[in-house]
Parts: C-alpha cells; sequence; structure tokens
C-alpha cells in the first residue's frame, strides 16, 4: 500500500505561513522538538472566545468553562491540575477499564452484528467500541455518552476565524445545555464509590473544584477517549482487512499487535495536524522563530520525513526507526495511550479472530477535516469464521 494521495511530499525547514500567521512545519525533527519542549506552550481556546466576548461585549461563560477542561487547550499551571485530577480519576477506573472488562463489551457488541449483511463499520464498531467503554467507567448511559461526543464535535470546533456573533451565541446555548446535563448526572451520582461519582468526589476533595468545573473534566475525558480512539480503530480495520498478509501475521502474533497500532498511528493517524505557540526564541533546522510565534506542526506529513522513516510511503509493521507523534509528546503527551492502546488491540484481535471481514469498497471514503484523519464510513460484510471453514 502506497503512500495515501492526502499526504503532502515536501519535508522543508520552517517557514513563514501569512495566510496561516504561523511557521510552518513539515520535518520529523522540527516537530518533535516543538512538541517535547517544556516551554513551548498551546492556544487556550477558552480565554480566546472570553476574548471574543469582550470585543462583542458579550459573554459565553459556559462555552469557556467547558473548553477550559479541553487538557490540551490549556497550559499550566491549570494545565498541571487538570492532567493530575483526570490521570487520578483514570487510575479509579482500573476495573472498569480492565482488559477482561473489555473483552466481555467487545464480545457483546460483535454478537449484535448481523452475519453475512453490509454494515457500517466505522458506525456499528469503531465509533460504539470506545463510547460503550467510556459509558461504563463513568457509571453513564451509552446514549448519554453518545450525545456529549455529537454535541462535544461542535464545541471543540468552536474556534474558527471568522465566525459569527450568532454561531457563538448558539453553542453558549449547546453548552449551557450539556453543562447542566453533565453536572445533573453528577448529583445523581453524588457519594457513589465508582464513576462520574467518584470522580466528582475527587476533584472536590483533592482539588477543589466545583461541579462546573468537574463536569468540564468529565466532558474532556469523554472526548478523548471516544473521538480519536474511534479514528484509530475505523483505521486499523481498513488497513488490516486490506492487507490480509499483515493481518494473519498480527493474528498468528499478538506481540506484533503494539507495533501494528503504532504503524496506524503514523500512516494514518486521527491527528493530522496541531498548533503550538513558541514560549522562548527557537532554532529549528537553522531557522529562527521568535518567541510568542505561532507554529503550525503538520504530524502527517512529519510522519512521512524520510530523514526519519525509511520508505516512508509504506505501511510496515515492521519498521524501525523514530516513535511516531500521534499521541503528542512532552507535557502534552496523551494521557489514555495505553487505554487507546487497549481498545485496540482487544477490538481488532477479536473482530479478526471471530470473522472473515469482507471490504465493500477497495477505496474509502475519508472526511474532509482539517484537523482529523477519520473514514467517512467503512461498508464491511462479517462472516463468522467457524461457520466459512464448516461449509
Amino acid at each position: 500500500m502506497m503512500v495515501p494521495d492526502w499526504v503532502e511530499a515536501s519535508h522543508e525547514p520552517p517557514r513563514w505561513s501569512a495566510k496561516e500567521n504561523s511557521f510552518i512545519l513539515t520535518r520529523y525533527a522540527d516537530a518533535a522538538a516543538v512538541l517535547r519542549h517544556p516551554e513551548v506552550q498551546v492556544v487556550e481556546l477558552g480565554n480566546e472566545i472570553a476574548r471574543l466576548g469582550v470585543r462583542w461585549r458579550r459573554t459565553f461563560p459556559n462555552l469557556v468553562t467547558m473548553l477550559g477542561g479541553i487538557l490540551v487547550h490549556r497550559n499550566p499551571p491549570a494545565h498541571t491540575t487538570i492532567r493530575l485530577f483526570l490521570k487520578k480519576s483514570l487510575q479509579n477506573f482500573a476495573a472498569d477499564l480492565s482488559e477482561s472488562a473489555m473483552r466481555r463489551s467487545v464480545d457483546s457488541l460483535l454478537d449484535t452484528i448481523p452475519s453475512g449483511e453490509p454494515v457500517d463499520a466505522v458506525h456499528v464498531l469503531a465509533t460504539r467500541f470506545p463510547a460503550m467503554t467510556i459509558a461504563r467507567a463513568l457509571g453513564l448511559e451509552e446514549n448519554f455518552v453518545a450525545n456529549v461526543m455529537r454535541t462535544g464535535a461542535q464545541l471543540i470546533g468552536a474556534w474558527h476565524r471568522g465566525s459569527s456573533l450568532k454561531t457563538y451565541e448558539r453553542l453558549e446555548n449547546e453548552a449551557r445545555e450539556l453543562s447542566a446535563a453533565m453536572t445533573e448526572k453528577i448529583r445523581e451520582q453524588r457519594g457513589m464509590t465508582g464513576g462520574l461519582g467518584r470522580m466528582a468526589t475527587l476533584g472536590a476533595s483533592e482539588f477543589g473544584l466545583d461541579d462546573d468545573e468537574i463536569a468540564a473534566g468529565a466532558f474532556f475525558f469523554i472526548m478523548a477517549g471516544t473521538r480519536t480512539t474511534a479514528m484509530l480503530l475505523g483505521n486499523m480495520m481498513y488497513l488490516l482487512a486490506a492487507r490480509p498478509a499483515d493481518r494473519e501475521r498480527v493474528m498468528a502474533d499478538p506481540g506484533l499487535m503494539k507495533a501494528c497500532i503504532d504503524e496506524t498511528m503514523r500512516f494514518a493517524g486521527p491527528l493530522r495536524h496541531v498548533g503550538r505557540v513558541a514560549g522562548p526564541e527557537m532554532c529549528l533546522s537553522n531557522v529562527r522563530i521568535p518567541p510568542g510565534s505561532a507554529i503550525y506542526v503538520k504530524l502527517e506529513v512529519a510522519h512521512r520525513d524520510p530523514e526519519a522513516y525509511e520508505h516512508p510511503e509504506r505501511f510496515d509493521i515492521d519498521r524501525r526507526g523514530a516513535p511516531h507523534l500521534g499521541f503528542a509528546a512532552g507535557i502534552h503527551a496523551c494521557l489514555g495511550t495505553g487505554l487507546a492502546h487497549l481498545e485496540a488491540a482487544t477490538l481488532i484481535s477479536t473482530m479478526f479472530r471471530r470473522f472473515d471481514v469482507e471490504l465493500l469498497e477497495a477505496s474509502p471514503q475519508w472526511q474532509e477535516h482539517l484537523l482529523f484523519r477519520e473514514l467517512a464510513k467503512l461498508p464491511v460484510v462479517l462472516r463468522p469464521i467457524s461457520k466459512r471453514k464448516t461449509t
């Protein structure tokens, strides 16, 4: 499988783009240096929207608060507090996020798939499984988590240059409704020893957070634990369904699963680009980056850098070399990397062990999205292997 046609081929020193008002990074070494630098910052979406509100003489308190829980858009010291809160919350959910619990969920999910009939694997498997996993951990209904995912996608996409006041007023209303729904769930579970109730107790007692702040943290927990994981699952399903030799190797040797996940993250990872802001002055590939400059890191291009990877256009589960940057790095490295690996390994291995997966479209349809690399759909037919072998 050659390089997908969405990936640019050029790799050059950082260049200033007047259109993006940013330095554009396409080399792996430059991207890694920026993501790992402890003083490089992120754009805080909540603060940016609050500043817009001042300009319009409006306030967007619910939108600002909910986006304030999004860890990847916060800087220290707030980032440090939120990260520790979410890390401890994740540890408290260990039993619900265990391999055995996930295997039970995967088996029950796969039992619902109609045999021999066309289904969209993105919708019925890749999107549903992470939602089921997070819902179980938080003690929430799967439908509630699915609704949070849909609304959250709109809120997280709120920061777009040129969006109208009317758009932000609509998003503020959606954020108000979401915050109210989340805080109501917190009240329902208050005092419980597990789920969202345990998360709320932890947030209040150890971090001094109020219900609105806990709701914002839980909102991020849901979004971070579902959306990009769903993209990884869908992309990986496609790659292995389209490459039977690799699929058979991974199924025969479970030790190759981690390498397969990592190569999927490099070759077709969910995150296409990330934005950063230089703290101190930086020098990348002999180019001076002034303090406070905006930086646009093109991850999917950096992951094709021939200086970092031999034959980068190939999907190769035996690949050696630089680690991918799909889970970010440094202080903003993804807290849920281990969880995403476990979900991918559990769903993918169980699905291909139980089913013969037939792709119905040789070239899948990808979503048109600036930030994410996501399949719009993945039409397949699943046929139980045991039945196929006995006929």
